[in-house]
């Protein structure tokens, strides 16, 4: 039997599982958080939250405009530095939808 690296063991049996793209989406996701922590810092970054990924789109919400302008002007290096991170090519954009601000009264 040759030899086989754990890395390739690993991806075929995710892939025969049937459970390599969940795998995938739930790495980029918390790669994405970890970035934009050492990016922005705790306190800042819990201002995004990163809420699904597929088929290249990594998704996101935010209560804070200038969280997302933020987001959107560093979105080249962040993409890079999350692909960079997870070894391969698996973010190609992000999106980031404004949702509303709780008011309490």
């Amino acid at each position: 039997m040759p030899w086989q690296s754990l890395k390739s063991i690993m991806n075929k049996s995710l892939e025969k599982a049937g459970i390599s793209e969940q795998v995938t989406a739930q790495r980029v996701l918390d790669t994405a958080q970890k970035m934009l922590e050492q990016r922005w810092g705790e306190d800042l970054a819990r201002m995004v939250e990163f809420t699904t990924f597929s088929h290249g789109n990594l998704n996101a919400t935010s209560s804070s405009s200038a969280a997302i302008q933020t987001l959107k002007t560093e979105r080249i290096d962040f993409i890079n530095a999350i692909n960079c991170e997870l070894g391969k090519r698996a973010v190609q954009r992000v999106n980031v939808k404004l949702v509303g601000r709780a008011h309490n009264r």
